[in-house]
């Protein structure tokens, strides 16, 4: 059914890392064998605070289009292609993105047509991909399972902090 019809950023919800690399795969999902998918059009946002766009992959099917374009700009692609009607679920491109600071944000699908071998567009069910990047640790933090005292005792819980491989800690942390 047409209202099946649907566009996606997969995975749908990426942790990373400040300086991780990540893929999001542009799909497209139950177009019917009887009338097919003609092209597509769509506008993909991303906050390019958070991510830069290192690579565009585009797949056979999108690809081998008799027509096809694609435009980025900062935080901003723009994709679009005429196909020979695929049907069912198929891969329009892999979107390759580097983290370049933390935050939270949405890589995001905008402005989609997706019409049939008559030119009809689709009711089209869009899936954004959430994405969340964290400061990457360089320390580990190791304290006691286990700490036994009696009520009202101060008592002193040793920790260490043991730097990852390949990392420094260049601040002391005192504390009570």
């Amino acid at each position: 059914y047409a209202e099946d019809v649907s566009v996606e950023l997969m995975p749908n919800k990426i942790n990373a890392y400040v300086g991780d690399e990540f893929n999001l795969t542009l799909l497209v999902k139950n177009v019917p064998d009887d009338t097919k998918c003609s092209a597509l059009e769509t506008t993909i946002n991303y906050d390019s605070s958070l991510l830069n766009l290192t690579n565009i992959k585009l797949s056979d099917i999108a690809n081998n289009a008799g027509l096809k374009d694609v435009s980025v700009e900062d935080g901003r692609i723009s994709l679009a292609w005429l196909s020979n009607c695929p049907s069912g679920n198929f891969t329009i491109a892999t979107l390759t993105f580097k983290s370049v600071s933390d935050g939270n944000g949405i890589v995001s699908l905008n402005n989609v047509a997706v019409p049939d071998k008559n030119a009809t567009k689709y009711s089209t069910i869009i899936k954004n991909a959430n994405i969340s990047i964290m400061l990457k640790p360089i320390a580990d933090i190791i304290v006691p399972n286990t700490i036994s005292s009696e009520l009202g005792e101060n008592i002193t819980i040793s920790t260490t902090i043991s730097p990852k491989e390949n990392e420094t800690i260049t601040q002391v942390i005192n504390g009570t």
